[in-house]
C-alpha cells in the first residue's frame, strides 16, 4: 500500500497516510493557498511525497525570490 505525505514550505509535514484522495486534496488546498499569497502557506512551495519520493511539486513565489 502507499503511503503519502504533503509538505508546505515552512509549516512542515501537513498530512501523512495511505488515502490517496485525501492527500491529493490536501496538496490542492495548500497549492490555491499558497498561489494566492493566503496565510502561513502564502508563496511557500507544496511537495506531494509517495512511498518517500516526490510526486507532484509546486514552487512557491518565495523560492523563487531566494
Amino acid at each position: 500500500m502507499d503511503r503519502f505525505q504533503v509538505l508546505v514550505g515552512n509549516i512542515g509535514q501537513v498530512y501523512a497516510g495511505d488515502d490517496w484522495r485525501e492527500a491529493t486534496r490536501i496538496y490542492g488546498e495548500y497549492k490555491r493557498q499558497s498561489e494566492n499569497e493566503f496565510g502561513r502557506a502564502a508563496g511557500e512551495d507544496v511537495t506531494l511525497m509517495r512511498d518517500g519520493a516526490p510526486h507532484w511539486e509546486h514552487i512557491g513565489s518565495a523560492s523563487e525570490r531566494d
